[in-house]
């Protein structure tokens, strides 16, 4: 075919997509032929094809780096960076690039320079030259292909946890990973008999414990004679909702109506008579199952209505069940779930308001409950009243005064750590000043650099 200008751009655009399916080694091309290879057809299989991309971006790139060290510890404080320090390293990265330099912020600068000193203070002295390699590390070298920094943060989270937990390190002979050898292959000293509520397996820790397949939500094991039920926080087809000690289980089928007699919705179904032990894993990261413990049916199943995923409204099985021996749900992080319900608000965010209203109407009843483990602080009284008489009544952001006065008709304001205490900052008067509620939530909220200068401005203290 000759090439005009008028397919000139789709046949570039066309290159530049094999060109990148080669370079992670999905596709080959030999003679003019393309052949799927076992990597692309893996990709396609996989159930979560935004992890196993990510792995495969990272995995290869670790092979190829010259400071093994210094790569790791370029994730490990990436991934610990807020949402909005991580754009902003995006954006000084890609500076000349995809993104001007003129709109290159001081926050952009400040961001990017805070997280070069962690990666510099994580790392031993004798280790140099770190910058060059977080810019590789970060960045695609291949065009078109994905960077790893914009790979869905709860799936980074896990692949650079599973790097850092196998210990994986580059064979100076064959240049390929292998675990170093003196550490063991996660969940290596697990097993059916000693595996106890709040462990975490990756999925082939799973499997191999229960002798189960490595997909779905509902797996059945011949060999160990149990069933596996997977309740993923991290997925929107399925509403799984604990209320009070009973999860109500989303049963098995992603289209059209449910089946009480289908596969293992039967073998849950008939759990009481079929001396089948039921586990239940809950994932609130992406490929990180924690083990929750051996469950029951409390009730007998009941029908509901969700979408499908095609996303037409279709009939459920929901399953009521709950813990063996009186067993607890295994607490998890605060910090977890408000990541979850970003991660979920972000792709509510992705639809009309006709979806959403549609959506929002098919939830009946009280909303899930969860328990959750924090890091309090014991503050001191002392600094929290002192910075309210400070502010004799006006707030510090907006110079209002406050909005009511309380029971004990005081102007109420609420006490708030300009460096939080999360962040390292003191609880001392020179870092604590007094909001009025909405300049309080919107501190936590945005934590803007402008309103914290103006805030220890409003003090009288300089950074």
């Amino acid at each position: 075919m000759v090439i005009t200008p008028d397919n000139e751009t789709f046949y570039d655009s066309l290159w530049e997509r094999m060109n990148s399916l080669k370079s992670l080694k999905f596709i080959s091309i030999t003679n003019n032929k393309i052949k799927l290879t076992k990597r692309g057809k893996e990709f396609l299989n996989h159930e979560d094809k935004e992890y196993y991309l990510g792995k495969i971006l990272l995995e290869d790139k670790y092979k190829r780096t010259t400071k093994p060290e210094i790569f790791i510890q370029c994730f490990n404080n990436f991934v610990n960076l807020s949402e909005k320090e991580r754009e902003a390293v995006k954006k000084k990265l890609m500076a000349g690039r995809t993104v001007d330099y003129e709109d290159i912020s001081e926050y952009d600068l400040k961001c990017w320079g805070k997280y070069y000193k962690n990666v510099s203070d994580s790392l031993p002295p004798e280790f140099s030259d770190h910058t060059s390699i977080c810019d590789k590390a970060l960045r695609s070298i291949s065009v078109g292909v994905k960077n790893p920094m914009d790979i869905e943060i709860l799936a980074l989270r896990q692949i650079v946890k599973e790097l850092n937990e196998t210990n994986m390190r580059i064979n100076e002979h064959s240049n390929t990973i292998k675990p170093n050898q003196n550490t063991q292959p996660l969940n290596h000293e697990l097993t059916l008999e000693n595996l106890k509520s709040g462990d975490e397996l990756t999925n082939e820790g799973l499997c191999e414990i229960f002798k189960c397949g490595p997909q779905g939500g509902m797996r059945k094991s011949n060999r160990t004679n149990s069933l596996i039920l997977i309740s993923d926080h991290t997925k929107m087809l399925y509403d799984d909702r604990w209320l009070g000690d009973v999860l109500h289980y989303t049963g098995m089928g992603l289209k059209g109506d449910q089946s009480i007699s289908f596969a293992q919705n039967k073998t849950l179904a008939e759990s009481e008579t079929n001396r089948v032990d039921i586990h239940l894993f809950e994932v609130f990261r992406p490929k990180q199952y924690t083990y929750s413990g051996r469950i029951e049916l409390e009730e007998a199943p009941y029908w509901d209505t969700q979408e499908d995923i095609d996303g037409n409204l279709r009939k459920v099985i929901i399953f009521p069940i709950k813990l063996k021996d009186d067993g607890l749900k295994t607490p998890i992080s605060e910090s977890i779930l408000l990541e979850l319900q970003e991660e979920k608000e972000k792709i509510a965010r992705r639809l009309s308001k006709e979806e959403l209203e549609a959506r929002a109407n098919m939830i009946q009843g009280p909303p899930s409950q969860r328990s959750v483990s924090t890091t309090m602080y014991n503050r001191n009284p002392n600094v929290s009243t002192f910075a309210k008489a400070r502010a004799e009544g006006i707030c510090q952001l907006c110079q209002q005064p406050a909005p009511f006065l309380d029971k004990n008709n005081e102007p109420y304001l609420e006490t708030h750590h300009i460096v939080w205490l999360s962040e390292g900052g003191d609880d001392s008067i020179q870092n604590t000043v007094a909001l009025c509620p909405n300049c309080h939530r919107k501190m936590h909220l945005l934590n803007l650099e402008d309103d914290k200068t103006k805030l220890f401005d409003a003090i009288g203290e300089r950074r």
